[in-house]
This record gives C-alpha cells, sequence and structure tokens, in this order.
C-alpha cells in the first residue's frame, strides 16, 4: 500500500516535469493536466474504492473492518509526513520500503487497558 500510494504521488509530480521541447527516450507520464494532486485525501478516499476490488486489501487486518481501515490509513499518513518533511526541511524523496517495521492501531492507544 505504501509502495502503491508513494508510485501514485511520483508519477504525478514527474508528470509535471517533463520538457516541452522533446520527449524522454525511456518513458513518459501521461497525466492529464487537469488531475489533482495525490494527497492524503484523495489516496483515502480512493482506499475505499480498492478495497472493493482487490480482496488482499481486506485481508490487512483479522480483527475487525474497523482497525483494518485505520491500518491502511496509518500506512497514508505516514507518506503524508515523509512528503511534508521533504518539502519543509528540503529532505529528498521518501523511499521505497520493502517491509514496514511497524504500524499503530490508534483506536487501541485511546482505549487502552
Amino acid at each position: 500500500m505504501y509502495n502503491y500510494a508513494l508510485r501514485e504521488r511520483k508519477d504525478w509530480l514527474r508528470s509535471r516535469k517533463s520538457p516541452i521541447n522533446s520527449c524522454s527516450i525511456v518513458s513518459e507520464y501521461i497525466i492529464p493536466a487537469d488531475a489533482a494532486y495525490t494527497n492524503y485525501n484523495h489516496q483515502a478516499k480512493n482506499l475505499t474504492i480498492a478495497k472493493k476490488t482487490h480482496p488482499r486489501l481486506k485481508s490487512v487486518s483479522a480483527k475487525s473492518r474497523h482497525e483494518n481501515a485505520q491500518v491502511l490509513q496509518q500506512t497514508l499518513k505516514t507518506l503524508d509526513r515523509a512528503f511534508s518533511d521533504m518539502k519543509s526541511l528540503g529532505k529528498g524523496f521518501p523511499r521505497f520500503k520493502k517491509k514496514l517495521r511497524s504500524f499503530v492501531f490508534s483506536a487501541m492507544l485511546k482505549n487502552c487497558l
């Protein structure tokens, strides 16, 4: 999920950087000019659509649907934080992950025993 969302954002940015007077030999990113920037809100909205079409996203958490959505949304928030740090602190692009080391159940923090 993290890598897909990162690829979506990078493709959007690269589609805006193609030179006017020449084409790339390797590839061209053709995304409509009026397409909105893919931020957290846009990707979270598309997450609900993707869960209907891709059954693997439904099996992220076996406990309940509510926690499942929170884990996937937390992944998108992590990516959004990495992009905001890139812009504000001058860091480089976020990297693709082979595996995530940890994730947070935000509802668990509110109702701790």
